[in-house]
C-alpha cells in the first residue's frame, strides 16, 4: 500500500500529466507536483485537483474537505456554527460563519455574499451546482475562508477550494 502512485510522495509529473492533466506543461506540472508534496495532498482522495482549460494556466486546487481535516487535525478546532441570511431574489444573500478555536475568548466570525462568489458559465447562466444548491456553495466558500483566517498554519499557502475561484462542472 506504501507504493500508492497518487500519494503525495510518489507522484511524478508523468504521473499527473497521464492521469490527471494530460494538457498542462511541464512548467506547470511542477508547480502542481510541489503544491501536492509540500502540502500532502492526494489526488486521488480528492483533496487536490489538477484544472486546465484550453490555453489557460492550470489551476491547482484544494478540496473542500481538507479544511474540515486539518481543522480538526490541529487539536484547536472546538466546531462551527454556520447560516445564512438574505435571499437570492433581494440580491442580499450572504453565508456567516462562527468558528470556535480553543483558547480564543469568541469565535471567529466571517461572512461571504452570494453576489460575490456565484459561479456563472460563458453564457452568462449560473451553473448547475450553484443554481440548484445555493446555501450548500455559498455556506462551503464562508467555511474554507474562515478556516484559513482561523487556522492561518494549516492552510498557508494552500490552493483556494473549487467552490472559491473555479465553475465545480468542468473540474467533474
Amino acid at each position: 500500500m506504501n507504493d500508492l502512485i497518487f500519494e503525495p510522495e510518489h507522484l511524478t509529473k508523468e504521473t499527473i500529466k497521464k492521469f490527471l492533466c494530460p494538457s498542462a506543461s511541464d512548467q506547470e506540472l511542477m508547480m502542481g507536483l510541489q503544491i501536492a508534496k509540500t502540502y500532502k495532498l492526494n489526488p486521488l482522495k480528492r483533496e487536490l485537483y489538477f484544472v486546465k482549460y484550453g490555453t489557460e494556466p492550470m489551476q491547482v486546487l484544494t478540496g473542500y474537505e481538507v479544511y474540515l481535516k486539518r481543522a480538526e487535525r490541529s487539536g484547536k478546532y472546538q466546531g462551527m456554527k454556520a447560516w445564512t441570511e438574505g435571499t437570492i431574489e433581494t440580491n442580499d444573500l450572504k453565508a456567516c460563519i462562527d468558528v470556535y478555536v480553543k483558547d480564543w475568548p469568541k469565535p471567529l466570525y466571517h461572512e461571504v455574499f452570494y453576489s460575490e462568489y456565484v459561479q456563472r458559465r460563458k453564457d452568462g447562466q449560473i451553473n448547475k451546482f450553484w443554481a440548484s444548491k445555493p446555501i450548500t456553495m455559498i455556506k462551503k466558500v464562508a467555511v474554507s475562508q474562515a478556516f484559513r483566517l482561523a487556522f492561518p498554519d494549516e492552510f498557508d499557502g494552500m490552493p483556494y477550494t473549487a467552490d472559491e475561484v473555479i465553475d465545480q462542472e468542468k473540474i467533474i
